[in-house]
């Protein structure tokens, strides 16, 4: 929650980057629900990739949407859709950062298997076990985009 208030003073510009992160440095860590362990210092889940992006751009599932009319109705991007399209999620805990990895596949790969979706996706935790439907939901994405 603090992470997403943080967040959005930055984007409304009431806080700068520099004392975004100075401010979740000096954080006791049990105020950081700890995720992992760092070189002995525990980091909440996200807290070190937020820190690398300083200055730059970073896209959210959010961000996906696009002006599918032109006149501001958003619409989805071609793997929210290919998810929906192959059932790719049941609770929805992973969807968002499995769309995202898969979107990033497709930048660098437009057509990929199912062995290269596999790998894409392979660091994000699906708890339903709705990877195969994710791979396909992946390569279909890809297919669309042709």
């Amino acid at each position: 929650e603090l992470l997403r208030e943080l967040l959005n003073e930055v984007r409304n510009g009431d806080r700068t980057v520099e004392s975004a992160v100075e401010r979740l440095r000096n954080l006791p860590y049990e105020d950081l629900g700890f995720a992992r362990l760092d070189h002995h210092r525990a980091l909440r889940k996200g807290f070190p990739e937020v820190v690398f992006c300083e200055g730059k751009r970073v896209e959210t599932i959010e961000g996906l949407m696009k002006d599918a009319s032109g006149e501001g109705e958003r619409g989805l991007h071609p793997v929210q859709r290919a998810f929906i399209d192959a059932d790719a999620f049941q609770c929805g805990f992973c969807t968002p950062g499995q769309i995202m990895s898969i979107v990033a596949l497709l930048r660098a790969m437009p057509s990929p298997t199912e062995d290269d979706v596999r790998r894409a996706v392979a660091g994000n935790l699906c708890r339903c076990g709705a990877y195969p439907n994710i791979v396909a939901a992946g390569v279909n994405a890809g297919r669309r985009k042709k």
